[in-house]
């Protein structure tokens, strides 16, 4: 029923940490990628705030921007192109951290892209259209990250 099985070396017990694989779509987490660094080549990076897919559970997503005529309002599963989810079959990091700008070594302060969504196909074959509109709270605290979000229909 789960995808993985966690440990936890404080109690020395099996943990429940994540839902069922069949249970969710995407996942709010901390992660560790690969980041170009342009003339240093890829190195390890630390997110505080990255979107996994569930790749094994069978969901898939495709960036869309509006620079190439994708409008959130106007998107219809009628728009849906199949071969774009195709990287995701094997990819769990196609959101990642690509709905956000800043907040990294330059000193610039996060926040959301709005020339982009995402289009999640779950594994039941719904069609989804997410859209990121903050990640932090009023206080402006991370990880209080609000989605909008509409079955295709």
């Amino acid at each position: 029923d789960f995808n993985f099985t966690f440990f936890s070396l404080t109690s020395g017990n099996t943990v429940s940490v994540e839902p069922a694989k069949a249970k969710w779509d995407l996942n709010f987490t901390v992660f560790t990628n690969y980041l170009n660094m342009g003339p240093s080549g890829e190195v390890t990076y630390g997110y505080s705030d990255f979107i996994t897919t569930n790749l094994k559970g069978g969901t898939q997503v495709y960036q869309v921007l509006v620079s190439a005529g994708g409008s959130y309002a106007d998107f219809t599963k009628a728009k849906v192109v199949e071969d774009s989810f195709k990287p995701s079959v094997t990819d769990q990091r196609m959101i990642g951290a690509n709905w956000r700008n800043g907040g990294g070594q330059n000193g610039s302060l996060p926040s959301i892209r709005t020339d982009r969504f995402y289009v999640v196909k779950d594994a039941a074959g719904n069609y989804y259209k997410v859209k990121f509109l903050a990640m932090t709270n009023d206080a402006g605290e991370r990880g209080n990250i609000v989605l909008e979000y509409a079955i295709l229909k």
